[in-house]
């Protein structure tokens, strides 16, 4: 998933181009920050938008930030922009998908969706 994007590869291509590691760090603490504050302005968002919206909201801006790497460039600016983008993004999907989730514990089949959703997620995470 994205995320595996900004665990392994944005450090790294910020060390690739001659970043510190230091720098490349602080971009994974930059994109942590952001995916509290993603999820922090969710929660509220929930009730307006509804779940599922804001499943694919946040996918959206969670693929812009790493569109921005792969368009805009490489410099630290963009970096940054990206992990901001990433984190955020990715606080709004987390927030959707554990609220679609617990909205349908209980139903019948809810424990096959789970597994589906986990699944759906270690192999994302593990690919990107």
């Amino acid at each position: 998933m994205i995320s595996g994007s900004v665990g392994v590869a944005l450090p790294l291509l910020a060390v690739a181009h001659g970043f510190s590691p230091a720098t490349a760090a602080d971009l994974v603490a930059v994109f942590m920050f952001a995916f509290a504050l993603g999820a922090g302005a969710a929660s509220p968002l929930v009730s307006v938008f509804g779940a599922p919206n804001l499943v694919a909201a946040g996918l959206v801006v969670a693929a812009s930030g790493l569109g921005t790497v792969l368009t805009a460039g490489t410099g630290i600016a963009w970096l940054v922009v990206s992990a901001v983008l990433d984190g955020g993004g990715l606080g709004c999907f987390w927030v959707g998908s554990q609220v679609t989730m617990a909205q349908r514990a209980g139903t019948a089949g809810a424990e096959r969706r789970f597994v589906r959703h986990y699944v759906a997620y270690v192999i994302g995470s593990a690919s990107g």
